[in-house]
């Protein structure tokens, strides 16, 4: 619940807050070994790190990629890759995320999930452009 509303709270701006109640969140997960609740409060940190214009902390993506590997996949649209390419977005880093994008988008299309397909269709970085990489059309699901 607590980062729930750190959510609702970096969707006003409210930033420190979201940050504060982010890093509550990170313990709690800590605490309990919830590892998608502890990638989730760590995505959530560097959302509102890089928002407000700061470093994130040292070792944040590093600590996100090693608890994705152990946490196992997830749905196509709630894939912390689709935060991490917001966040490489937003450090000047359109290749990387335009890497994750595409990494998502080919996922989502061999798993036929129409949605997840669409909502990465609308984020990916040069789609529609020829030579882009990214194909169009759905998944099974269409």
């Amino acid at each position: 619940m607590t980062r729930k509303l750190a959510d609702v709270y970096g969707m006003q701006g409210r930033l420190p807050e979201s940050l504060h109640l982010q890093r509550l969140a990170l313990g709690y997960a800590e605490a309990s070994g919830d590892l998608v609740g502890e990638t989730d409060a760590l995505l959530g940190i560097a959302q509102a790190a890089v928002l407000m214009g700061d470093d994130l902390p040292v070792g944040l993506l590093d600590r996100v990629e090693k608890l994705v590997r152990i946490a196992g996949p997830r749905a196509p649209h709630e894939d912390p890759e689709l935060v991490l390419a917001f966040v490489d977005t937003m450090r000047g880093d359109a290749r990387t995320a335009a890497d994750r994008l595409e990494r998502l988008y080919r996922q989502a299309l061999e798993h036929g999930t129409g949605t997840a397909c669409r909502r990465v269709r609308r984020r990916s970085p040069g789609r529609g452009r020829p030579g882009s990489g990214v194909r169009d059309g759905g998944g099974r699901g269409r």
